[in-house]
């Protein structure tokens, strides 16, 4: 009988064990996001730069820019749809800055 209060007391032991750590691990994770959100609202507060001259994702994702130019006729139609609002279009159009470059 003792030998299987000591396998059931191991069990409970390494299942703590997990538990603890799965909870280390979670508040870890939180810190983490709480992180990039902060980046993120800064990053979204900022005041707007100009268009950087060769953007990166990883430096320039979510940067506020401002961009003057011409916008093309061409256009793309990509097929959205809006939760209550049904299916939609999102018109995508080419924009010829002043210096020549188009984004």
């Amino acid at each position: 009988m003792t030998r299987l209060w000591v396998q059931v007391l191991a069990f409970g032991v390494v299942g703590v064990a997990i538990l603890l750590w799965l909870g280390s691990w979670q508040l870890d994770r939180l810190a983490w996001k709480q992180g990039l959100i902060a980046e993120l609202e800064s990053r979204l507060a900022a005041e707007p730069v100009d268009v950087p001259p060769a953007p990166l994702e990883a430096r320039d994702e979510y940067l506020q820019v401002r961009a003057a130019g011409v916008i093309e006729d061409r256009e793309l139609h990509v097929l959205t749809s809006l939760r209550g609002s049904g299916p939609g279009f999102r018109v995508i159009s080419p924009l010829v800055m002043e210096d020549g470059r188009r984004i």
